[in-house]
C-alpha cells in the first residue's frame, strides 16, 4: 500500500531470535494485512544469530569509541531485536535510515511516528529521552507491545520503557 503517494513504508521485522523475517508494507488508514508476505531482507542490527550479537558493539566501539557505542548499540543480551520485539524501519528505496540527519522527518518517518501505535509498535527511543531509555535518539526503531498497549503509551506521552516499568 503506498504512504499517501509518497511512497511504503518497509518494515523488516525480526520475529522471533531464530532466523525468522517478515517485510510488512502499511499505508495510512489501512488495517495491516492478515497475513503478512515473508521475505528473506534483514538488516544488519535485525539479524539474530545463535551467538549474542558478536559484532555490533565491537563494531560500534570502534567507529565511535566505548562511551558512544553504548549509547548507540546494545551489549549482547540486552536487545529488543534479540528478544524478538523490535523492528527497524527504513523508507522503501532509501537509504539506511541512521544515514538520514532525522529519518522522523523524512514522509515515512512522520507517518511511522503519527500512525505505529495503531499497529501496536511505539517508537522505544524517542528524542531527548537518553535519561530514561539509556540509549539516543532512534526514530526508525520500533517496539511491538501489541495494539492496546500501543494506544495507551501513545495517549500516555511516556516512553515505552517508563510506561511498561510503571505497569509493575
Amino acid at each position: 500500500m503506498l504512504l499517501a503517494g509518497l511512497g511504503a513504508v518497509t518494515l523488516t521485522i525480526a520475529l522471533a531470535p531464530v532466523f525468522a523475517f517478515s517485510a510488512v508494507r502499511f499505508g495510512p488508514w489501512s488495517p495491516p494485512p492478515a497475513a503478512a508476505p515473508t521475505v528473506p531482507s534483514p538488516t544488519a542490527s535485525d539479524t539474530p544469530t545463535k551467538s549474542p550479537q558478536p559484532t555490533s558493539s565491537p563494531t560500534w566501539v570502534g567507529v565511535g569509541g566505548y562511551e558512544q557505542a553504548l549509547r548507540t548499540s546494545a551489549r549482547a543480551g540486552h536487545s529488543e531485536h534479540q528478544l524478538g520485539t523490535a523492528i527497524d524501519v527504513s523508507s522503501e528505496g532509501g537509504q539506511a535510515p541512521w544515514e538520514y540527519a532525522d529519518w522522523a522527518s523524512t514522509p515515512a518517518g512522520t507517518w511511522m511516528a503519527d500512525n505505529a501505535w495503531r499497529y501496536g509498535f511505539v517508537m522505544s527511543y524517542p528524542r531527548h529521552s537518553y535519561d530514561l531509555t539509556c540509549y539516543d535518539y532512534e526514530p526508525w526503531h520500533y517496539r511491538y507491545v501489541g495494539r492496546d498497549m500501543a494506544a495507551q503509551i501513545d495517549a500516555s506521552g511516556k516512553v515505552p520503557r517508563q510506561f511498561i516499568w510503571e505497569l509493575q
